[in-house]
């Protein structure tokens, strides 16, 4: 879909490109709107306690329905299509060496302790962080997990050992909040 400039899905929307990397975010009574720049995707996500849609129902960007704890929005996403281009939510586009390419370390151990990274645990790969050794790292996600985080709040970490995406987006600086939605993700992991 994304080759036709139809969607990027929901995962695709946040990652960071060449341009194009802004998100809108909107609040209004009952719903919280992100628009995303590139391909000016628009998830509507109720927190008026609806129900979700019938299960057979099925769209590009799902069906998102969010509660506040606190400050955070959290966000249950269920009937995605399997047309998503970019994603854990839909059919694969690329062949598992591509993505075997796009998140592999290409820099060794570089960038450890350099910009505010650890000292140990992490590398970088095509436009993506790599968690090698997370408890190095002192993060709370799966040895080979990739993702990106934002310069004030945003993360979002793909997790293919448990099939699993992770993003929060929030305005302020990296570091607790971060680190406990990562703890609060793990726990609600059921073996």
């Amino acid at each position: 879909m994304y080759d036709r400039c139809i969607t990027r899905g929901i995962v695709g929307s946040v990652l960071p490109v060449v341009y194009g990397n802004g998100n809108r975010i909107m609040q209004a009574p009952g719903q919280v709107i992100i628009s995303y720049e590139m391909v000016h995707d628009t998830r509507v996500i109720y927190t008026d306690g609806r129900p979700h849609i019938g299960k057979n129902i099925r769209q590009l960007l799902g069906d998102s329905r969010g509660r506040w704890e606190g400050n955070t929005l959290v966000i249950e996403t269920t009937n995605l299509t399997d047309k998503t281009s970019i994603g854990l939510n839909g059919k694969s586009y690329l062949s598992p060496k591509t993505v075997e390419l796009m998140t592999a370390n290409h820099t060794g151990d570089m960038v450890n302790g350099q910009f505010g990274r650890p000292a140990r645990g992490m590398g970088f790969a095509l436009g993506v962080q790599v968690w090698l050794d997370p408890v190095a790292a002192d993060r709370r996600v799966s040895p080979g997990s990739y993702g990106w985080e934002g310069a004030y709040g945003t993360l979002q970490v793909m997790d293919p050992a448990e099939k699993m995406v992770e993003i929060i987006m929030m305005q302020g600086a990296n570091g607790p909040l971060q680190r406990d939605f990562e703890n609060a993700v793990r726990q609600a992991i059921l073996d």
